[in-house]
């Protein structure tokens, strides 16, 4: 069994310049069960050697509200993360963040002044941390619900001002409109600038 705690100084590109009293960690022990570890650990041990010092802090928040909901009653024969499908557990955790008094938006501002919200910090590393551990999407790159624009076969004519990099079609919900809006967004690339 490895070490139940991961510090931040046992990763080399983590080494914050400066002094800081704040020798940041994970603590393992929060969990549950040995199966939500050994999960959690693949995740944060990646996002460990690829985040930065910031990001890690940031996660660390959203982790240590993850682990108390893990440990909240709703979840108490729950064994493993694939024990849900990743839709359930995000429903079941905004519920629990709202009988918490734990924001599910955050509101986001534009450098141009204009507000947008989004979903909160917490919400948003726990999908990463489900996508991390579900099966790798072994679709064309059309066929994918969220399409990097350097991926594609074609040449792409950006836009120097607005510069856009994915596209997400999640938001379409009808999945027979949802490939038709692909097809269309496809084609109409080959042609047009974004």
């Amino acid at each position: 069994m490895e070490n139940d705690i991961i510090y931040f100084s046992d990763f080399p590109n983590l080494q914050e310049t400066g002094t800081r009293k704040d020798n940041g960690k994970f603590d393992l022990t929060l969990l549950p069960t040995q199966e939500l570890k050994e999960e959690f650990r693949g995740y944060i041990m990646y996002r460990c050697k690829n985040g930065t010092f910031r990001a890690l802090i940031q996660d660390r928040t959203a982790y240590n509200h993850i682990a108390k909901f893990l440990n909240s009653r709703i979840n108490r024969r729950i064994k493993s993360l694939g024990d849900r499908n990743p839709e359930k557990w995000i429903s079941l955790l905004k519920g629990w963040m709202l009988e918490q008094g734990i924001t599910i938006v955050k509101e986001k501002k534009s450098v141009y002044g204009t507000v947008s919200y989004g979903e909160a910090v917490t919400i948003l590393y726990f999908r990463n941390v489900l996508k991390f551990l579900g099966p790798e999407d072994l679709r064309d790159k059309i066929e994918k619900d969220v399409c990097e624009l350097k991926n594609l076969d074609i040449k792409i004519r950006s836009n120097p001002i607005y510069n856009v990099k994915t596209l997400d079609f999640r938001k379409i919900y009808q999945p027979d409109i949802r490939e038709e809006c692909k097809k269309a967004v496809y084609m109409n690339l080959q042609y047009e600038a974004i």
